[in-house]
C-alpha cells in the first residue's frame, strides 16, 4: 500500500459516515420499543442463521435476530466470537451448523453482515437446497480488498498476522480465502441491502445481477444496519414471504438492470406498518 493511494478526504468522509453509529442505534432501540406490543407473531416461522461482519461477534446482530425471534423466528447463529479466521475455516464451522439447521428445520435463510454476508452468499452457491434465501448487508462482492477503507485493510492484515494462516491459504494474496465472490450470483433469491453513505465499503463493489438478486438502498452506515429500522423492515417483510410470492418479486426487479431506489416514503422507520400488513393470523 503506497502513501499516494491514502486519500485524506475520503477517510475524513468514512470516519464521519461511520460516526452515526450511536444515534443509530438509539433510534433503533427507541423505535422497537414503540412497536413492541404491536406486532404479532408470523403464521409460517422460518429458520434464520445470522453471520456477523469482519471483526464482529454474534453480538452485533442480536438486535435485528431479537426483534425476528419476538415474532416467531427460529434465529441462530454460528457461534462466532470475532469474525477474524480463515475464511476457509469460518466457512468449514459455518456449513457444520447449516447443515445441523437444515437437518431440524429444513431450509435455512441465512443473514450476513459485510464479511458475513460473503459467507452467507458462499453457503447458498454450495448448499442451494439448503438454504432458502440470502441477505447481504453491505457486503463488497467485486473486489473486497480495494472498495474497502483503509483502516479495515491494516486490521485485515493484522488479523492475518495474528493467525497466521493454514497450508495453501492465500491470504496473502488479498483475496478471500477459498472463496470466489465475484462470480455467479446463487440459485437462491438473494436480497442485496446497501447504503451509499457506507464509511467502510464502496457501496457499488456490494451489488451484482442475477435472474433471482434484488438490490435495495437504505439509509445507513455500515456498522448501523445491523441496527437498522430500515433493514429490519425489509427482514420482516421477505422472510415470512410465500415461495410463489417471492419468485415474482424477484422476476419484477431482476427486470430492473439498475439498483433499485426505494421512495423515501417506503424506507422512513415504521415498523407498525409491517406489523399491520403482515401476520393477521391472531
Amino acid at each position: 500500500m503506497h502513501l499516494a493511494q491514502i486519500q485524506p478526504f475520503r477517510i475524513l468522509t468514512d470516519f464521519f459516515n461511520e460516526s452515526r453509529l450511536f444515534n443509530e442505534f438509539l433510534a433503533f432501540t427507541h423505535q422497537n420499543w414503540l412497536d413492541a406490543k404491536r406486532i404479532r407473531a408470523v403464521s409460517h416461522p422460518r429458520s434464520v442463521l445470522f453471520i456477523p461482519g469482519f471483526l464482529a461477534s454474534d453480538l452485533s446482530l442480536k438486535p435485528l435476530a431479537n426483534c425476528l425471534a419476538a415474532v416467531g423466528h427460529k434465529v441462530s447463529f454460528g457461534g462466532i466470537w470475532c469474525n477474524a479466521d480463515c475464511p476457509r475455516a469460518t466457512l468449514e464451522r459455518l456449513e457444520k451448523v447449516l447443515r445441523k439447521l437444515n437437518a431440524a428445520d429444513g431450509k435455512v435463510t441465512i443473514v450476513g453482515h459485510s464479511l458475513g454476508g460473503i459467507y452467507a452468499r458462499e453457503l447458498a452457491k454450495r448448499h442451494p437446497e439448503m438454504v432458502e434465501r440470502v441477505f447481504l448487508l453491505g457486503s463488497p462482492l467485486k473486489d473486497a480488498w480495494s472498495n474497502s477503507s483503509l483502516a479495515v485493510k491494516f486490521l485485515a492484515l493484522g488479523a492475518v498476522a495474528v493467525h497466521g494462516r493454514r497450508q495453501g491459504c492465500s491470504a496473502f494474496s488479498l483475496k478471500l480465502c477459498g472463496i470466489e465472490p465475484e462470480g455467479k450470483a446463487p440459485d437462491v433469491p438473494e436480497t442485496i441491502i446497501y447504503s451509499k453513505t457506507d464509511g467502510v465499503v464502496h457501496w457499488e463493489s456490494c451489488i451484482e445481477r442475477g435472474p433471482e438478486v434484488e438490490t435495495i438502498e437504505v439509509q445507513s452506515s455500515h456498522c448501523g444496519m445491523a441496527c437498522s429500522t430500515q433493514v429490519l423492515k425489509i427482514l420482516l417483510d421477505r422472510i415470512s414471504e410465500e415461495p410463489h410470492r417471492i419468485a415474482a418479486r424477484i422476476a419484477l426487479v431482476a427486470s430492473n438492470p439498475a439498483p433499485v431506489k426505494r421512495d423515501r416514503r417506503e424506507v422512513v422507520p415504521q415498523l407498525r406498518v409491517v406489523a399491520r400488513a403482515r401476520v393477521s393470523a391472531a
